[in-house]
């Protein structure tokens, strides 16, 4: 919460950010929600999605041939990069 708006602004050269829940270790989230952060971005290029299946839905059918997609977590997250690739290498083939 309390980076919120350097993490925002290090952000603001990106076409698109997808925010999902956060992912607490050990620590309670329960003063800050990803749903907060979002609503302090540009919302035309800021979405909240709550779980890995709706992103990874939503970037399927979304990304583009040229397009570059970075995730960043500290969770499971990462589980969408494998996803994505496998549902579009599937598409193309």
């Amino acid at each position: 919460h309390a980076l919120a708006a350097e993490f925002i602004r290090s952000l603001e050269n990106a076409d698109l950010i997808i925010v999902s829940e956060i992912y607490a270790s050990r620590e309670k989230v329960e003063d800050y929600s990803s749903k907060e952060l979002v609503q302090q971005m540009d919302l035309r290029k800021a979405l909240f999605i709550a779980g890995i299946p709706e992103i990874t839905r939503y970037l399927v059918r979304h990304l583009l041939p040229g397009d570059v997609l970075i995730v960043l977590s500290a969770g499971d997250a990462d589980q969408v990069c494998k996803s994505v690739l496998s549902q579009l290498s599937e598409r193309k083939a």
